[in-house]
Protein backbone atom coordinates (compact mmCIF):
# COMPACT_ATOMS: atom_id res chain seq x y z
CA UNK A 1 0.00 0.00 0.00
CA UNK A 2 1.68 3.23 -1.15
CA UNK A 3 2.28 6.22 2.55
CA UNK A 4 -1.19 7.98 1.37
CA UNK A 5 -2.61 5.05 1.49
CA UNK A 6 -1.90 3.82 4.72
CA UNK A 7 -2.25 7.54 6.12
CA UNK A 8 -6.12 7.43 4.93
CA UNK A 9 -6.08 4.14 6.73
CA UNK A 10 -4.69 5.33 9.58
CA UNK A 11 -6.87 8.82 9.89
CA UNK A 12 -9.83 6.42 9.34
CA UNK A 13 -8.87 4.34 12.17
CA UNK A 14 -8.31 6.91 14.16
CA UNK A 15 -11.68 8.67 13.49
CA UNK A 16 -13.31 5.15 14.41
CA UNK A 17 -11.79 5.18 17.38
CA UNK A 18 -12.53 8.70 18.53
CA UNK A 19 -16.19 8.24 17.54
CA UNK A 20 -16.81 5.47 19.49
CA UNK A 21 -15.25 6.76 22.52
CA UNK A 22 -17.48 9.41 21.81
CA UNK A 23 -20.46 7.55 21.29
CA UNK A 24 -20.35 5.58 24.49
CA UNK A 25 -19.32 8.65 26.68
CA UNK A 26 -22.93 10.22 24.90
CA UNK A 27 -24.60 6.87 25.74
CA UNK A 28 -24.02 7.12 29.47
CA UNK A 29 -20.67 5.22 29.87
CA UNK A 30 -19.27 7.51 31.83
CA UNK A 31 -22.20 8.25 34.00
CA UNK A 32 -22.57 4.11 34.15
CA UNK A 33 -18.71 4.06 35.68
CA UNK A 34 -19.35 6.78 37.88
CA UNK A 35 -22.67 5.38 39.44
CA UNK A 36 -21.36 2.07 39.54
CA UNK A 37 -18.16 3.74 41.74
CA UNK A 38 -20.52 5.80 44.25
CA UNK A 39 -22.45 2.51 44.72
CA UNK A 40 -19.33 -0.05 45.73
CA UNK A 41 -17.85 2.81 47.97
CA UNK A 42 -21.74 2.91 50.06
CA UNK A 43 -21.71 -0.63 49.90
CA UNK A 44 -18.21 -1.01 51.42
CA UNK A 45 -18.56 2.16 53.88
CA UNK A 46 -22.35 0.66 54.78
CA UNK A 47 -23.94 4.53 53.56
CA UNK A 48 -27.08 4.93 52.80
CA UNK A 49 -27.60 8.12 50.31
CA UNK A 50 -30.93 9.82 49.73
CA UNK A 51 -31.41 10.04 45.59
CA UNK A 52 -31.05 13.73 45.57
CA UNK A 53 -27.51 13.30 47.34
CA UNK A 54 -26.50 10.82 45.11
CA UNK A 55 -27.55 12.47 42.15
CA UNK A 56 -25.86 15.68 43.69
CA UNK A 57 -23.05 14.02 43.65
CA UNK A 58 -23.05 12.40 40.39
CA UNK A 59 -23.21 15.82 38.68
CA UNK A 60 -20.47 17.11 40.99
CA UNK A 61 -17.72 14.46 39.48
CA UNK A 62 -18.40 16.12 36.00
CA UNK A 63 -17.30 19.57 37.46
CA UNK A 64 -14.10 18.37 39.24
CA UNK A 65 -11.27 20.48 38.18
CA UNK A 66 -7.86 19.06 36.91
CA UNK A 67 -5.22 18.29 38.50
CA UNK A 68 -2.73 21.85 38.54
CA UNK A 69 -0.04 19.82 36.59
CA UNK A 70 -2.56 19.46 33.60
CA UNK A 71 -2.18 22.82 32.04
CA UNK A 72 1.66 22.07 31.38
CA UNK A 73 1.36 18.79 30.46
CA UNK A 74 -1.22 19.40 27.65
CA UNK A 75 1.25 22.16 26.42
CA UNK A 76 3.72 20.43 26.63
CA UNK A 77 2.46 17.40 24.75
CA UNK A 78 0.51 20.09 21.87
CA UNK A 79 3.95 21.03 21.05
CA UNK A 80 4.32 17.78 20.10
CA UNK A 81 1.40 16.10 18.79
CA UNK A 82 -2.19 16.86 17.67
CA UNK A 83 -4.67 17.29 20.61
CA UNK A 84 -8.33 16.02 20.64
CA UNK A 85 -11.23 17.20 23.38
CA UNK A 86 -12.90 14.37 24.51
CA UNK A 87 -15.64 15.73 27.21
CA UNK A 88 -18.47 14.26 29.04
CA UNK A 89 -20.74 17.13 28.10
CA UNK A 90 -23.74 16.45 26.22
CA UNK A 91 -23.02 20.14 24.86
CA UNK A 92 -21.93 21.22 21.17
CA UNK A 93 -18.16 21.11 21.28
CA UNK A 94 -17.70 24.81 21.69
CA UNK A 95 -20.59 24.96 24.41
CA UNK A 96 -18.10 22.37 26.45
CA UNK A 97 -14.78 24.07 25.78
CA UNK A 98 -16.52 27.56 27.41
CA UNK A 99 -18.13 25.72 30.15
CA UNK A 100 -15.03 23.86 31.08
CA UNK A 101 -13.09 27.45 31.18
CA UNK A 102 -15.89 28.88 33.19
CA UNK A 103 -15.26 26.21 36.27
CA UNK A 104 -11.86 25.80 35.73
CA UNK A 105 -10.34 29.50 35.12
CA UNK A 106 -8.51 28.40 32.14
Amino acid sequence: MSPLGLRWVFFALRKTVIRTVVDQMLSGAAGYLTKRALAYVCEKRNLALADDLHERLIEADLLLPPYPEVPAALARLAARFDLYMLSWSRQAPGAAIQEGERHHGQ
